[in-house]
């Protein structure tokens, strides 16, 4: 890898932005219907203000991004695809920010490696695609700590204040911003342990996290803590039985729905070794933006261990709340590619042909599958439902999509009884678990019929089907007749079900 001037930095940039953009192009024009996600955001965004405001305080997320939305909206509408340019934009400002933030921590070579990774990412990908907060999320994650890098580094005068109200929105984002936070705090200390802090520096730092932590305590302490024991007893993803081994959120922050099991082995063998041999095979050329000679592997260390570290202790492995943390496990699999590019090029581009590959399939499964299509599910309902056909939701939030794209009546059971219309209860109870409760109305409406179309929204196999209806219908004289799903990722899928 040769040196590159300044107009070859630009070229390559605008080169991975034009790959970045024309892979998430791809997926936006052939994800589908919106998903309950999405449509959750854009359901709250049309709202006026006051009005949004009013529902979304009960939200576990903060406001931040539903406030751009909302004016983005206002401005490009809210039809599928211009609605998810806003997180297409964000995505792909990330680029620049990641390569320059790795240059600065390793090299021009490291920075590009690093950019590659990022934008042939399928989760980034999917990310890009979503309504939701988590490309604003690692956007200003990056912006926050490029700042931080530019004022206590490289010394760079008025970026402190840019530094901190980018902190603020970030955690006025989503409550994974919180490590974007912890990162810059560890990267300070790093710096006063090396002697390359002076006083005043430390000063201006713990006034600047006063500031920051307070204004997100206006959200955190009311809005916030009084739902988190609800969180954790009710929570759907607490609750649910699935594979919370951490490995697997990293893993899946880059191949996300990868199947084939070598590109799986050789690529997940990539990921997990970087951390441990960019420590034991270090270079001497690497680190050199950096002062007092401080090894970017402290750096690199105290960006991607915190959200690793926590997910670890928690059993929470969904990489979308770890997004600015795992950002550093990019940086560290393209600083491994770049050791052994230096040591054995032909190693080097034997493993790169590999990696381009696993990124070239798993896009595929982007790329040539619907994310959801309700739309579909609405015209077989439709064709199929006859007189005496229930169609009943196995997940009570999912009357959002059905009423947005669908015609025909349904059931959907809410939890419990209490007095909230249906904005309320899917702002603050979308994520509890279903209740015996309502299995208990699933089993009064289906007394009542001769056919049942069950439908919902997930991955094929959805434990919310399963805990919902068919244990229930097996074991109460019913049986599984027919089933649809289109081809998409998350469906949804119908099962018939028919009384014996």
């Amino acid at each position: 890898m040769k040196k590159t001037s300044a107009k070859t930095e630009l070229l390559i940039m605008a080169g991975l932005i034009i790959l970045a953009a024309a892979v998430r192009l791809a997926v936006i024009f052939n994800f589908g219907t919106y998903t309950f996600d999405d449509l959750f955001s854009v359901h709250f965004a049309r709202m006026n203000l006051p009005e949004m405001f009013s529902y979304l305080k009960n939200e576990v997320h903060p406001l931040f991004y539903y406030f751009l939305l909302h004016f983005w909206l206002a401005i490009f509408g809210g039809k599928e695809i211009t609605a998810r340019l806003l997180s297409l934009i964000l995505n792909l400002a990330c680029l620049p920010l990641l390569y320059y933030l790795t240059k600065q921590l390793i090299n021009k070579q490291v920075a590009f490696l690093a950019g590659l990774i990022f934008a042939l990412s399928c989760f980034q990908i999917f990310n890009s695609a979503q309504v939701r907060m988590y490309g604003l999320l690692t956007f200003l994650g990056l912006l926050s700590l490029n700042l931080f890098w530019l004022y206590f580094v490289r010394q760079k005068k008025y970026t402190l204040l840019l530094c901190a109200i980018a902190n603020v929105l970030m955690l006025l984002t989503h409550l994974g911003g919180i490590f974007g936070v912890i990162i810059q705090i560890l990267w300070f200390l790093i710096l006063i342990w090396k002697k390359q802090i002076s006083r005043p520096m430390i000063i201006k730092f713990a006034l600047a996290q006063i500031v920051i932590l307070t204004a997100w305590l206006f959200w955190l302490i009311p809005i916030f803590l009084p739902k988190l024991t609800d969180i954790i007893q009710q929570g759907w993803y607490l609750q649910s039985q699935m594979n919370r081994n951490p490995a697997l959120g990293v893993y899946d922050y880059f191949f996300p729905l990868l199947r084939n099991y070598w590109l799986r082995l050789v690529s997940g063998t990539i990921i997990f070794c970087a951390p441990f041999l960019i420590l034991i095979w270090p270079r001497k050329d690497a680190g050199k933006n950096i002062p007092g000679n401080i090894s970017p592997n402290w750096f690199l260390l105290a960006w991607f261990l915190p959200g690793f570290l926590i997910s670890v202790l928690t059993g929470l492995n969904l990489p979308r709340i770890f997004s600015v943390s795992y950002l550093g496990f990019y940086v560290a699999a393209a600083y491994l590619l770049y050791i052994i590019f230096k040591s054995s090029k032909k190693t080097f581009w034997l493993i790169l042909i590999f990696w381009l590959t696993a990124a070239t399939v798993n896009l595929n499964i982007f790329i040539s599958n619907n994310f959801s299509r309700w739309d579909l599910i609405c015209r077989y309902l439709t064709q199929n439902q006859k007189n005496g056909g229930k169609i009943i939701l196995s997940h009570f939030p999912d009357r959002l999509q059905y009423q947005y794209y669908c015609q025909t009546p349904v059931i959907a059971f809410y939890p419990f009884e209490d007095n909230q219309n249906f904005d309320e209860r899917i702002v603050k109870n979308n994520w509890r678990i279903t209740t015996p409760e309502s299995l208990e109305k699933f089993g009064q409406e289906a007394a009542a019929a001769e056919k049942i179309f069950i439908v919902y929204e997930g991955l094929s196999g959805g434990a919310a089907f399963d805990a919902l209806s068919r244990d229930w219908l097996l074991k109460n004289g019913w049986q599984k007749t027919g089933a649809f799903r289109p081809s998409a990722i998350f469906g949804p899928e119908v099962i018939v079900y028919e009384k014996k």
